[in-house]
């Protein structure tokens, strides 16, 4: 029983350091101070810093966000930044995430005091983004590169209404804008590759986020608005039945 113990322990040790022998490649889509196409932004940061402490690097691949998600599918990205945990069947979920998303809203330029309304209409969001089930089913979708994209084709008339985040209504927005709130904050989680190093992969990111966090360094990668809207500060990873 022994001689068994001690395979199985070189079989993991050969586990971790394949997953540590290259770089990983993460895929995101670019947000502004989130997921910069250069390696830098918050959420890059975090897993860098989460991942560095168990000996893992990685290279980033930014582009859209479906091009992203469609490297992840199809595996040829090892990591995909970031996601809810209920988007991808063949991902594999760590316990500690990223951020906290913000509340989504369905804004229009008219009141809109029931989305059956918008039946029939043009409705957009960005590029692979999953907002199809928060709207009624017969809309006339219009995916679009960037929220920016969005709100100007809403202000100039060509669509009826633009499902996204209150941080990205522009400052120069002219006239009247409505909003309906269409989901509640989620928590947004790097996603590995439902392979074996894949799961050892999200048991050292949990494992660099304690560390973090019992060091106290967690929280001084984050701005304080950010920090705050996390709810890290309060988070029980074993909570979590994963």
């Amino acid at each position: 029983m022994k001689r068994y113990g001690w395979l199985v322990c070189l079989w993991l040790l050969s586990i971790v350091s394949g997953v540590q022998a290259s770089p990983l490649l993460v895929a995101s889509s670019q947000w502004p101070g989130y997921t910069e196409a250069d390696g830098q932004g918050l959420y890059f940061e975090v897993l860098r810093q989460a991942l560095r402490s168990q000996g893992v690097e990685f290279k980033v691949q930014v582009s859209n966000w479906k091009r992203a998600r469609f490297a992840f599918d199809q595996q040829r990205a090892d990591v995909l930044v970031c996601d809810y945990a209920s988007e991808h069947a063949n991902g594999v979920y760590p316990k500690w995430y990223l951020d906290m998303d913000p509340a989504v809203f369905v804004f229009t330029r008219q009141p809109m005091p029931s989305l059956q309304q918008l039946k029939g209409q043009s409705v957009g969001w960005v590029l692979g983004y999953k907002f199809a089930h928060l709207v009624p089913s017969e809309i006339q979708l219009v995916e679009v590169n960037s929220h920016a994209d969005g709100f100007r084709l809403l202000q100039g008339g060509r669509l009826t209404a633009v499902v996204s985040y209150q941080q990205h209504v522009p400052a120069d927005w002219q006239g009247p804008i409505f909003k309906t709130q269409v989901q509640a904050p989620r928590p947004l989680y790097p996603v590995f590759q439902n392979t074996v190093s894949g799961r050892e992969l999200a048991r050292l990111f949990d494992q660099g986020m304690q560390q973090l966090q019992q060091q106290g360094r967690l929280q001084a990668l984050y701005p304080p608005d950010v920090w705050q809207r996390s709810g890290l500060a309060t988070f029980d990873p074993s909570s979590v039945d994963r």
